[in-house]
């Protein structure tokens, strides 16, 4: 194959700060100026690339590549079977919309006159902007999921508890020399006069959510109380980004904002109805609008090809190494190109026989090529050789397999010998054909069937030469020959002087994750969750039962009450109030909504050990006395309907938490062998 072309265009001044057609330098914060850089690299087939898959347009920046931090953009473009070929890249200084309009006016010209109608990038607006300008026919810009759900869990798990919305935490420190701490905003006197070890004296005051405390300390506490909040909205907004029914999201949608209102999330709001909850910005990251636009199925949801390509780019090709020249960075491009272009011409060629239905509609293509029917093997189009040249056929007969290796091996050998006696080869190839040629000897050699003795020889050319004349004079004996491996010079290895970590060991956390959101995959899942967020916002009277609820896994342990830093935990299992909790049936209510969930689970503890994990719901407790009779209390179903507030219907946090605590501080104080059988839920 000959060299192929690609097409380098500058946008720069001939020195640095003098100025051309592109460079503004009348103002400081001009988009685009004379000490400024951009050069844009694009092949013909890359181009090629470009119109035939039009529709679709993925976009992305990085930076740390070169040593003048210069960024690298990237368009990508999807076709029919979902892959992503990167189509064009851009050097520049900085990135803005001005950059992005010079790249996109920078290509070949029967680029710029396709029909881009979806554009997909990050959260940003500078690629939309630019692009516009030369594209006018995007109608569509979508938003990475990936960077929203990224953006909006960092958001909501650093939100604070609302102020009149508390869960306090107290410290009960008994005259005795075992210390008994519990999570609790109140005790009831029953249990209070019953426990002389949770007695305080009466010079003694305990404080709760003082600022006497230190700063470590208020930390481990808090914890538990935003996660009651924050991880409670990021779940319903993951609720919101999932729905494809647009009615429900609405109705959904509702909810929501209603809940961040009546639990007084003012900040939470605030950045919601600024961010994502613009009507021009739903449409965005709505999964509803992308089914919507071509009334199709949207598959395409993350900017993950273009993610995947800075990976490789960065780790694999350049080994994360900042200091690269901008001459050594087109070069590795250039390398980038081929390897796109091959797979591009795989399919092209009906290498590739399978495509999915999904992305032949999101491409337009309703009719044809497999759309709407199984996918089957497609015809080669290759264009006949020329007359004269010589047709490679297959053979009809079928060939043994053959069992003398030894001659065949032979055989190759004279042939690699004759092969590089009449060639003229580069050395590039030479090393490949050497790496391979020492391995083989080296494989020959160490064989268990190999000869004991060993010749050394100048060379392996003039060693095969022997080894073939020897076989020539036998008398149809033919000897085994003997490789011996080119000996390299021994050079004195280089040795580097001890370098210091630049990076800490990441401690392992002693608790398990505690904002993982797998179950929410499901759709009966979700909606769920979602009808027991709805019991907090208005019209919750009109909710009525759900004729079907989703399937449940229950875990029944026995777990004894244990002390963990300043919080009780059942068995390594800390609880925490949600706003969202678990749907399940219920005689009295029809209903009934677990609110009460695993906040940490202490790795190496017993409930770890048995399996349980973060989606994981409290529903039952009761207490069994181990002596020489087991008294066994009441079963203690740990439901929201209780602890709602009669106009609100908002569920009352402290309530239901301190329900819980006094269970286990009244176990732990009065039943020293005394173990808790609890009965725990989560989604399948």
């Amino acid at each position: 194959m000959g060299v192929r072309s690609i097409c380098v265009t500058y946008h720069t001044a001939l020195q640095l700060g003098e100025e051309n057609d592109d460079t503004d330098d009348t103002n400081l914060k001009s988009d685009f100026r004379s000490d400024d850089f951009l050069l844009v690299m694009q092949s013909p087939d890359q181009a090629s690339m470009m119109v035939e898959n039009p529709r679709i347009l993925c976009c992305d920046a990085t930076h740390g590549l070169t040593a003048y931090d210069y960024k690298l953009l990237s368009m990508l473009v999807v076709d029919r079977h979902g892959h992503g070929l990167v189509c064009a890249w851009a050097i520049a200084s900085r990135e803005n919309h001005r950059f992005w309009q010079l790249f996109a006016e920078s290509l070949f010209p029967r680029v710029k006159c396709i029909l881009v109608q979806v554009l997909m990038t990050d959260d940003t607006n500078s690629a939309y902007n630019g692009l516009t300008r030369v594209w006018k026919s995007i109608e569509h810009k979508l938003l990475c999921h990936w960077h929203v759900k990224k953006n909006v869990r960092q958001q909501c798990m650093a939100c604070t508890k609302p102020k009149k919305v508390s869960v306090s935490y107290c410290s009960f420190v008994p005259p005795c020399e075992c210390h008994v701490y519990a999570r609790l905003s109140h005790i009831h006197d029953s249990v209070y006069y019953s426990c002389p070890k949770l007695k305080v004296s009466r010079g003694k005051k305990v404080k709760v959510g003082t600022t006497t405390r230190t700063k470590a300390k208020r930390k481990q506490s808090s914890d538990v109380e935003a996660n009651s909040f924050g991880l409670s909205f990021w779940e319903f907004f993951y609720i919101l980004l999932k729905e494809t029914n647009k009615d429900v999201f609405y109705t959904y949608l509702r909810s929501f904002r209603d809940n961040l209102k009546r639990y007084k999330m003012t900040s939470l709001l605030e950045y919601f109805e600024k961010f994502y909850l613009a009507p021009h910005r739903i449409k965005q990251w709505a999964s509803w609008y992308r089914v919507q636009m071509f009334d199709c199925d949207w598959l395409l949801d993350t900017n993950m090809h273009v993610e995947a390509w800075h990976n490789v780019l960065k780790t694999h090709i350049m080994e994360r190494k900042r200091n690269a020249r901008i001459v050594t960075l087109m070069a590795i491009l250039r390398q980038a190109e081929i390897m796109f272009f091959w797979k591009w011409a795989r399919v092209k060629l009906g290498i590739r026989q399978h495509s999915d239905k999904r992305w032949l509609a999101m491409r337009g293509e309703k009719s044809g090529a497999g759309a709407g029917r199984t996918p089957t093997r497609r015809s080669c189009a290759v264009s006949p050789p020329p007359e004269g040249e010589p047709v490679w056929e297959p053979s009809t007969e079928h060939e043994s397999r053959s069992t003398n290796y030894k001659e065949r091996t032979m055989a190759y050998l004279e042939d690699c010998m004759s092969l590089l006696s009449t060639k003229n080869v580069e050395p590039e190839r030479l090393k490949v054909v050497m790496k391979h040629q020492h391995a083989m000897c080296n494989l020959l050699r160490n064989s268990p069937d190999a000869s004991a003795t060993q010749h050394n020889t100048t060379s392996i050319r003039s060693h095969v030469e022997t080894t073939v004349s020897t076989t020539d004079k036998s008398s149809g004996m033919d000897t085994i020959p003997t490789f011996v491996p080119v000996r390299k010079k021994q050079t004195r290895k280089k040795t580097m002087s001890p370098v210091a970590p630049k990076y800490k060991r990441k401690k392992k956390n002693t608790y398990v994750n505690g904002t993982s959101i797998k179950f929410l995959k499901n759709p009966e899942n979700r909606t769920n969750l979602a009808t027991s967020f709805g019991l907090s916002a208005v019209g919750h009277n009109t909710l009525k039962t759900p004729q079907t609820f989703p399937d449940t896994d229950e875990l029944k342990l026995m777990l004894q009450v244990k002390k963990a830093g300043r919080k009780l935990s059942l068995g390594g299992i800390v609880f925490y109030p949600v706003l969202g909790g678990m749907l399940i049936p219920d005689d009295e209510h029809g209903m009934e909504s677990l609110n009460m969930r695993v906040a940490r689970v202490y790795r190496e503890s017993t409930a770890y050990c048995k399996g349980v994990t973060s989606q994981y719901y409290l529903h039952k407790l009761r207490v069994i006395s181990v002596g020489t009779r087991n008294k066994r209390d009441t079963t203690h179903v740990i439901g929201s309907a209780h602890y709602r507030n009669h106009y609100t219907n908002t569920i009352q946090l402290e309530k239901l938490a301190t329900r819980v605590d006094t269970i286990l501080a009244g176990c732990i104080a009065t039943r020293a062998k005394a173990q808790i059988e609890v009965t725990l839920l989560t989604y399948v």
